[in-house]
Formats: structure tokens, C-alpha cells, sequence
């Protein structure tokens, strides 16, 4: 498997797909650990079109919010 690490995912990318009405999946959650900067836990998350090693670390709280707004959708 090819993996380029500069592909990461970033919050820049993120925006830019949102705006554009695509949705992402998580496949899984890798990891988590607590951000003193903004005193809130952060996820590991592992997306389903992308490969593992363009996961990227979500605030908690994101996507709390994000898994609302798409169960009032769905």
C-alpha cells in the first residue's frame, strides 16, 4: 500500500469538503487524549475514504455536534 503522510487530512481540507456538501464518514475512533489549550478531549479519527495514515484529531465536542446535525437529518 502507497501512503503519502503529506496527504494528511486537515481541518483546512475538512472545511473545504463540508462546504462542498460531501459528509464523511468515521470508520473508527484510534485514539483520544485531553487538550489542556481547549480543556476538551480530542478523538483520533480514522475515515472510511481515506487511508489510516491520513487520520486526524477531532474535538470531541465537533463531533458531538456534527452526529446531531446528521441524526436530524436522517
Amino acid at each position: 500500500m502507497y501512503a503519502e503522510s503529506s496527504f494528511e487530512v486537515t481541518e483546512e481540507n475538512l472545511e473545504h469538503l463540508s462546504e462542498q456538501g460531501l459528509v464523511l464518514k468515521v470508520q473508527s475512533i484510534a485514539g483520544h487524549k485531553f487538550v489542556l489549550d481547549v480543556t476538551d478531549y480530542t478523538l483520533k479519527a480514522l475515515w472510511h475514504v481515506f487511508e489510516a495514515v491520513e487520520a486526524s484529531w477531532e474535538p470531541l465536542k465537533k463531533l458531538m455536534k456534527a452526529i446531531k446535525q446528521a441524526s436530524e437529518k436522517g
